[in-house]
């Protein structure tokens, strides 16, 4: 007797920053669930620049910035999301961009990196935070 796998496919048409938290809580629903089959989820991004798309890119112009602080960019549903509090990801799956910009800092010594809670960043770095973010939860 042959068993059938089960098999999910999911799909997001645009992979720029809403696929980021799309895939975020996908992967903490998906380590939730108690699943029977595989689950496969694929990505539609025209620009190619996954995690950031076109708005974000990590290829912009570095005189554009955004319209928020370091302080208040984050990739991951936390504990202040009463919605999401049953299926949250590892404390070390969601970094908050000001911390993920600290620890680029440290490694690189870049001082691109080195940006404080209040300081506006660049949309470029805010991209680049995107596509690391996006790799990230994908390989997960």
């Amino acid at each position: 007797m042959t068993t059938a796998v089960e098999k999910t496919v999911i799909a997001i048409v645009g992979g720029g920053p809403r696929s980021v938290y799309a895939l975020e809580r996908l992967l903490a629903q998906l380590r939730n669930a108690e699943l029977h089959g595989r689950v496969e989820i694929h990505v539609f991004e025209a620009s190619g620049r996954f995690g950031a798309g076109v708005a974000h890119s990590d290829c912009q112009n570095p005189v554009s910035y955004l319209n928020r602080t370091a302080d208040q960019i984050a990739f991951a549903a936390d504990e202040s999301v009463a919605a999401a509090s049953t299926s949250l990801l590892p404390t070390a799956l969601r970094m908050p961009f000001l911390e993920w910009c600290q620890m680029q800092w440290q490694h690189s010594g870049n001082n691109i990196f080195n940006l404080q809670a209040q300081d506006v960043p660049r949309r470029y770095l805010h991209g680049m935070a995107l596509r690391a973010f996006f790799e990230r939860y994908a390989s997960e």
